[in-house]
């Protein structure tokens, strides 16, 4: 009876210890059920820009932008990248792996692009500034002592700077202004020059022709007159002004007391001593000719000892 139940102990115990077994056995395949393997990324499907367009304000100004590769999961691929520009007159890439450094180096629209085996993506870059600039003339013709302004049209987007800067091949023959102001020195060509200020590379040309100042002159030998007391003589001198230009000339003595000379030229002389007769250009005050006048004291007559004149009103007036 005792051998018995010993072995029915034992048998008891046994049975536990494999039930344990088993629980536990259970117990760990069903943990490993819940445990993922890691995995790497999958196969590279997209590349995420991180912007959708760019816009450069002026020539040189920059900009990056990121370039991930992904898998249909997200998940970044770590796969290299390779840039480009659509138009690299626009806008240039300097790449440094996943970023991309774009450089503005006109004004204008381009795309720059990003590609990593047979994936691409790209993005809209817009370099904002000036796209031209035109002067209004290609030539232009002035005398010398003359100014004129010259004009310029500049192409630009909102809020560029349009600024431009002047410059002229020959200063000795004309000179030019920060507004764009030609003065004419002496006569000759010269190439005027404007630049946008914002991209140098933009520029218009003029030739500027100066010709001779317009001038006021006498016949050879008019230059000195000599009358006697009360005689009068008709004055005439040529100008040389622009075809429509007044040909007028304004006379006037500079010592009235010696003599007079009205609006037609006709010179008398009043008063013994010498004056300065002027003729001026009624076109340009700065054209003016000088004649010294001499007045001697009047003829005697060798009959009667009376003085006479000689009184003439000849000549024409240079209209």
């Amino acid at each position: 009876m005792f051998t018995v139940l010993r072995t029915a102990r034992i048998r008891s115990r046994r049975s536990a210890r494999a039930g344990l077994l088993a629980t536990a056995l259970l117990a760990a395949c069903s943990s490993s059920e819940n445990v993922t393997s890691p995995t790497g990324p999958g196969p590279a499907t997209t590349i995420q820009l991180s912007s959708n367009g760019v816009a450069l304000n002026g020539i040189g100004s920059s900009d990056s932008i990121h370039a991930t590769v992904r898998d249909a999961a997200g998940q970044s691929t770590g796969a290299s990248v390779t840039w480009s520009s659509e138009d690299a007159t626009i806008a240039v890439v300097v790449a440094n792996g996943a970023v991309g450094s774009i450089v503005a180096r006109a004004a204008g629209v381009t795309r720059v692009r990003a590609t990593s085996g047979a994936l691409t993506s790209e993005i809209e870059v817009r370099v904002l500034g000036v796209r031209s600039v035109t002067l209004v003339q290609r030539t232009l013709s002035l005398r010398a002592g003359d100014g004129q302004t010259i004009g310029v049209l500049v192409d630009a987007d909102v809020n560029t700077p349009q600024d431009v800067r002047y410059s002229i091949s020959n200063p000795a023959v004309a000179t030019v202004n920060a507004s764009g102001l030609v003065n004419g020195v002496t006569p000759g060509t010269a190439t005027l020059t404007v630049t946008s200020t914002a991209d140098p590379r933009l520029t218009s040309s003029a030739i500027v022709t100066v010709n001779p100042a317009r001038a006021v002159s006498f016949a050879p030998g008019g230059a000195a007159l000599t009358l006697w007391l009360g005689d009068a003589r008709a004055l005439e001198a040529s100008v040389d002004v622009d075809a429509t230009e007044s040909t007028d000339i304004v006379w006037s003595s500079e010592n009235p007391s010696v003599a007079t000379v009205n609006e037609a030229g006709v010179l008398v002389a009043v008063g013994e001593g010498t004056a300065i007769i002027r003729a001026t250009s009624a076109a340009d005050a700065r054209a003016s000719a000088a004649m010294v006048l001499t007045v001697l004291p009047a003829r005697r007559d060798a009959t009667d000892g009376r003085g006479t004149s000689d009184r003439t009103s000849r000549g024409r007036t240079g209209r």
